[in-house]
């Protein structure tokens, strides 16, 4: 008997008493397979009115955001913009009724949602891999009548095929699984189970468990199982016991000895499944274990779920052998931050041995953590801080910026401790009264906080310079160089009495007037400016506060790009008060696959009206990139793409940040990427950085005909066939160093993954460059070319970019 014939045997003698599901199926079009149309039958349409209804019709050439095709047949649909339904109408007798679905993830970074209802019932189920599986939800119908069978993606891009409503009754069936197993990210070849590793080294393996049953789960057990070619390592025990099911008294590792089905041996760790910490309807991320092939081939490890005493799940994970790179280069002129280095639940000797090593590998110089503000009041170092001492002393780390998403809450001592002592006596001028009159104590009004409220001062702004100050404090092998708030991305408005009366007086208004309903009416722009007014002052306190322990200190905002949320109707400049006592705004630009121009004409609108940038009184600019939220991980084609269509845009960027950089550390594969592209930004930052942008000594000149019509989506995000709509930049820096002349960067702007054909003509004579003593260096293919008036260019073959560097001869 094979494993997987084995296997099978096993899962249907682990058989629940659950009812059978029967014939017929009671939907319509249930495979979106119908000759009179894919769709017919079904309403698609937003589940709320607001926002713009996104879906897409998914055949054997894609159509979607991600590479999604139909299970089965020649028709699917993924469901794109969020608060989205499919739904159709069905006519039932009184009885249980299973709604079912095979559904992937189709490009969603966050974690998407898909909820199933039926009438007025629902369960919401996590979909998190991009792999088909089967999600379903079992109804009770008590009196007969027709209802909406409704499926409803609450975020991006959920891809669905082969829906069933089926009446449950009769003889048990083998039932279908309701726990699945998932590496974190989970997006691309990690769905199918590929976790890579670099040879010579541990790597950590991130796992997630989701349950889509609640009423099937019961005190759940993981199982481990490596071969006697993988070594396993780090298990955090401290986690798995406060994080065990309520029924258990202490949770432990047992580890034992065993053969797998072939015979060969193999080491068993078995331990508690965590309980559903989030709700159980969200997935728990537990963390996992290390991992090392000290042979640096290919090998395997199995993870099973067992449940009520059955094995109930199982997945094996291929571990595919990378070597680190050959060449690395870390900028030294360009920031590469990552937001959120370490996993807290990765055991401390792990990411001794890791961490700092592969942060260095990746080539990036600042190192950004959170929480270090909460755990301030600690007498000894963290485990966070042990592993950044070490990256300090060992790999040449210089620089590390705390983050933190707390700044106004912990009034009362609620949401967040501060780690100080409680108030000696309330003070109800500090809280924040919502807009029904209610009071929320946890939170700092802004009023309060921008007049430097001593409450505010003694809690959070005091935390906030502790967190400076402690690696001193503690004598640790570096200092918090930088400091990033996101706690300030948005207005936080009250409307107590006091900042109503203070609204009032600064406007000129009889107070009377200073109501919510005129605030919110015929003063809502003036009450606007007003709060914008407030948030300037509480941000510049922040900085005030933190310059004051240390007047070298980077202080960063994760503002939107111009101002907070909430302000975005006033004039840009207005918007932008706050960014005059900062550094750098890190704007998070997060889409997934955007090779578009939106990002990059932000900042250049920002540079032309001189709101970025220090020298014209305002922050320079950091732009924040997602690598993973924790299911996709971005392709890294396109990482590339944005990293030079920012950077090359103005000369108020100064580096890219990276969120959630913890992400980064689970995929091997992720890690040498973008250590090539740090690694190609270091050789060319120069240019950035010191040069001169003269775009006029380059044109590049479309080619007619060159691209031919794909099916993909058009500027308004509906699906067609189409020619895409191709815009190339051309800019180019000059530096004359070294033999070093001019950088070109080609950067071809579209709502697809498409470049173009053209011709890219030089200006030799304003170039200062002589045919045979200079060369043309294309950094993306590593090849030399004669340098020549006119060349052709194909940004279509790598990567919607290209970098031409016009070099002398002698530089290699």
């Amino acid at each position: 008997m094979n494993r997987q014939t084995l296997f099978a045997c096993l899962l249907a003698a682990a058989t629940l008493a659950l009812p059978a599901c029967a014939a017929p199926n009671l939907l319509t079009n249930p495979g979106f397979e119908d000759a009179a149309g894919w769709l017919h039958g079904w309403t698609v349409e937003r589940a709320d009115p607001a926002g713009e209804l996104y879906y897409y019709h998914l055949r054997a050439g894609g159509g979607g955001h991600g590479d999604a095709r139909p299970r089965t047949g020649a028709h699917a649909l993924e469901i794109y913009s969020p608060n989205t339904c499919l739904r159709q109408s069905v006519t039932l007798s009184p009885g249980t009724y299973r709604l079912s679905t095979w559904a992937r993830n189709n490009g969603d970074s966050g974690g998407p949602r898909l909820i199933l209802a039926l009438g007025e019932q629902q369960r919401r189920v996590p979909v998190l891999s991009d792999r088909y599986r089967r999600y379903y939800a079992d109804f009770t119908v008590e009196t007969a009548g027709t209802l909406q069978v409704q499926l409803v993606s609450t975020s991006l891009g959920i891809a669905v095929d082969d829906l069933a409503l089926e009446r449950l009754e009769g003889e048990p069936e083998p039932p279908l699984p309701y726990l699945f197993i998932d590496l974190q990210p989970s997006g691309g070849e990690r769905s199918a189970n590929v976790q890579t590793y670099l040879r010579g080294m541990k790597q950590w393996v991130d796992l997630t468990i989701s349950c889509i049953d609640p009423q099937r789960l019961g005190v759940a057990e993981l199982e481990v199982r490596v071969p006697e070619t993988v070594r396993l390592s780090g298990i955090n025990e401290k986690l798995l016991h406060n994080w065990r099911p309520f029924q258990l008294s202490q949770a432990t590792v047992a580890t034992t000895r065993d053969t797998d089905e072939a015979g060969r041996a193999i080491t068993s760790y078995r331990f508690p499944c965590p309980r559903f910490v989030n709700g159980i309807e969200n997935p728990v991320g537990f963390g996992g274990f290390f991992v090392e092939v000290p042979s640096g081939k290919r090998a395997e490890f199995e993870v099973r779920i067992h449940d009520h005493g059955r094995l109930v799940s199982s997945e094996r994970f291929q571990l595919v052998p990378l070597q680190p790179p050959a060449r690395q280069k870390t900028p030294r002129l360009l920031k590469t931050l990552s937001y959120c280095v370490q996993d807290w639940k990765a055991d401390l000797q792990g990411r001794l041995e890791t961490t700092p090593r592969l942060f260095k590998l990746m080539g990036l110089n600042v190192w950004s953590e959170y929480q270090i503000t909460r755990l301030n009041a600690k007498a000894e170092p963290t485990a966070e801080e042990q592993v950044m001492a070490r990256a300090a002393r060992e790999f040449g780390v210089r620089e590390f910026w705390p983050n933190f998403s707390e700044l106004l809450s912990g009034a009362n001592g609620q949401i967040m401790d501060w780690g100080t002592s409680p108030q000696a006596e309330e003070d109800p001028d500090q809280y924040l009264v919502r807009a029904d009159g209610s009071v929320d104590k946890s939170h700092f009004n802004m009023r309060y906080a921008a007049n430097m409220g001593k409450a505010w001062v003694e809690t959070a702004l005091k935390a906030h310079q502790r967190t400076i100050t402690r690696p001193r404090d503690l004598g640790l092998p570096y200092r918090h160089s930088g400091f990033i708030t996101d706690a300030l991305e948005g207005l936080y408005f009250s409307y107590d009495p006091a900042t109503l009366a203070d609204f009032a007086r600064q406007k000129g208004i009889d107070p009377a007037e200073a109501t919510v309903a005129n605030v919110n009416g015929k003063y809502r722009m003036e009450w606007i400016s007003y709060n914008n007014a407030l948030y300037a002052r509480v941000a510049a306190n922040l900085a005030a506060a933190l310059r004051e322990v240390d007047p070298s200190l980077k202080v960063i905002n994760t503002a939107s790009p111009f101002g907070p949320i909430g302000s975005y109707e006033l004039p840009r400049r207005e918007q932008m008060e706050w960014a005059r006592t900062y550094d750098y705004t890190m704007p998070q630009w997060y889409s997934l696959r955007y090779f578009g121009s939106l990002y990059s004409d932000t900042i250049e609108l920002g540079t032309r009206e001189k709101l970025y940038g220090r020298g014209n009184g305002y922050a320079d600019v950091i732009p924040l990139l997602c690598n993973s939220m924790g299911t996709c991980t971005e392709d890294l084609s396109c990482i590339r793409f944005k990293v030079f269509d920012l950077i090359s845009a103005s000369p108020h960027v100064k580096g890219i940040g990276y969120y959630i950089g913890t992400n980064a550390f689970a995929d091997a594969r992720w890690m040498v990427g973008i250590s090539r592209v740090h690694t190609l930004l270091a050789d060319v930052e120069e240019y950035y950085a010191q040069g001169t942008r003269r775009d006029r000594l380059a044109r590049f000149v479309k080619l007619p005909g060159g691209i031919k019509k794909i099916e993909g989506m058009d500027d308004e995000g509906r699906q067609t066939t189409l020619t895409p709509k191709v815009e190339t930049a051309c800019r180019v820096h000059t530096l004359r160093k070294g033999g070093r002349l001019a950088l070109i960067t080609l950067i071809s702007h579209c709502n697809q993954r498409v470049g173009e054909k053209g011709r890219l003509r030089l200006d030799l004579k304003a170039l200062g460059a002589t045919p045979g003593k200079a060369v043309l260096f294309n950094h993306l293919t590593g090849k030399t070319l004669p340098l020549r008036p006119e060349i052709t260019v194909d940004t279509n073959a790598t990567g919607s970019l290209a970098l031409l560097e016009v070099r002398s001869a002698t530089v290699k």
